[in-house]
């Protein structure tokens, strides 16, 4: 399995249209596409640091993105950039999956 994670709040915007491409170019292999404006993602804090005891305690839907990945066969990342930086949804991502492999040393 092939998996695109588009980090795009916009539906129908440039990075979607990307992922629409990349499905395209692996119509042989099953590709699943995660968009971040599906849904709404919590960012890090808040909390007493959970995750570097045991696991994070947020469940929003995220870690569903993280068991794609570490089961897939390959991912890409469509990331959008403004003033050269990547999004806040990527920064997102990255922390939170502290979170995740810190929960799941075997990975």
């Amino acid at each position: 399995m092939i998996v695109v994670v588009n980090f795009s709040s916009r539906k129908d915007g440039n990075c979607y249209q990307i992922s629409g491409v990349v499905k395209k170019h692996y119509k042989e292999k099953k590709v699943k596409i995660f968009n971040f404006y599906e849904n709404t993602y919590i960012s890090c804090g808040h909390c007493d640091y959970e995750c570097f005891k045991k696991k994070c305690k947020v469940s929003d839907g995220i870690n569903e993105i993280f068991k794609a990945i570490v089961q897939s066969e390959e991912t890409i990342f469509v990331v959008p950039n403004y003033c050269d930086y990547p999004n806040s949804n990527y920064f997102l991502f990255n922390e939170r999956s502290c979170g995740f492999f810190n929960g799941n040393k075997d990975l």
